[in-house]
């Protein structure tokens, strides 16, 4: 089954994903649990370089993040 995520300010499809049943749900919070470990042992400055790549690669996708205009927010 397909499960739809919908933006509330505009009514438009995000995306389309399939559901998943409980042992895969699980493995899945097994996975992300294990992956906290890993980053609240990784130290300070570790963290700080991730993060800042992530920002960088964030810069470079931005303009594709639209906001909406302020006379859009004014007429909600």
């Amino acid at each position: 089954m397909q499960i739809k995520s919908i933006n509330p300010y505009d009514g438009q499809i995000n995306g389309e994903y399939e559901s998943t049943n409980q042992e895969e749900l699980l493995r899945r919070i097994k996975s992300t649990h294990l992956a906290f470990k890993q980053w609240k042992n990784t130290s300070f400055e570790k963290r700080a370089t991730m993060l800042v790549a992530v920002a960088s690669e964030l810069e470079k996708i931005k303009s594709n993040m639209q906001r909406p205009s302020p006379a859009k927010w004014a007429s909600l």
